[in-house]
């Protein structure tokens, strides 16, 4: 990619999230409406602001404080919400969502992206040259550990992350399938990017739907 990549942390624009409550460090991020709106139901969720044009609700789990939200879809919109709210104090994010496969899987498995191909532009801004970028480090192990208790069924895998989904030909399917990848998504590798470069801890995981 032809960028001049620039590691300084102040733009000439930077994040500026407004919310007229002090936001909880935590997000639980999804990518359908209907999951979230099953959050927000379930445990009394109140709206606090938007940012991004995005809705933001806290909601209260085991007597935590706890955002969440319906990620945009696509790396650019999708940044600028992290972006937002990591400037309104946010430390700490989940997101699920669904994704599709490159090879058969089971519907409604959990998968967990260890590494993404960068097939997206937003990500250089933050992390220079890589081709592919570490998804999940920090956490792996406990969710593991929490899948597993709740006898749900996982898979490691490595997904390809792109903003061109009309341009998912044959031959690089073919060619990632041989590269060990598994899913195709738009957004994990520039979330991921901004986490490292912002310092936060972020996690995902993807179901196939």
């Amino acid at each position: 990619m032809n960028l001049i990549f620039d590691n300084d942390k102040e733009a000439i624009i930077n994040p500026f999230g407004k919310c007229d409550e002090i936001i909880p460090e935590i997000a639980v991020a999804c990518y359908t409406e209907k999951v979230t709106r099953e959050l927000i139901d379930k445990y009394n969720g109140v709206l606090l602001c938007k940012v991004s044009k995005t809705k933001i609700y806290k909601i209260i789990y085991k007597n935590k404080e706890i955002i969440t939200f319906t990620s945009p879809v696509g790396a650019p919109w999708a940044t600028m919400v992290l972006e937002d709210l990591i400037s309104l104090g946010l430390k700490k994010i989940i997101y699920y969502g669904t994704c599709g496969v490159l090879d058969d899987t089971s519907e409604n498995e959990i998968l967990i992206p260890v590494k993404s191909k960068r097939e997206e532009g937003t990500s250089y801004h933050y992390i220079d040259k890589l081709e592919y970028i570490d998804i999940n480090p920090k956490y792996q192990d406990d969710f593991i550990k929490i899948l597993k208790s709740k006898k749900i069924s996982y898979e490691l895998c490595n997904s390809w992350t792109t903003d061109a989904p009309y341009r998912e030909t044959k031959g690089k399917v073919k060619e990632f399938i041989r590269e060990g990848i598994k899913t195709v998504e738009m957004e994990a590798s520039a979330l991921a990017a901004i986490g490292i470069f912002r310092n936060i801890d972020f996690y995902f995981l993807l179901c196939c739907r």
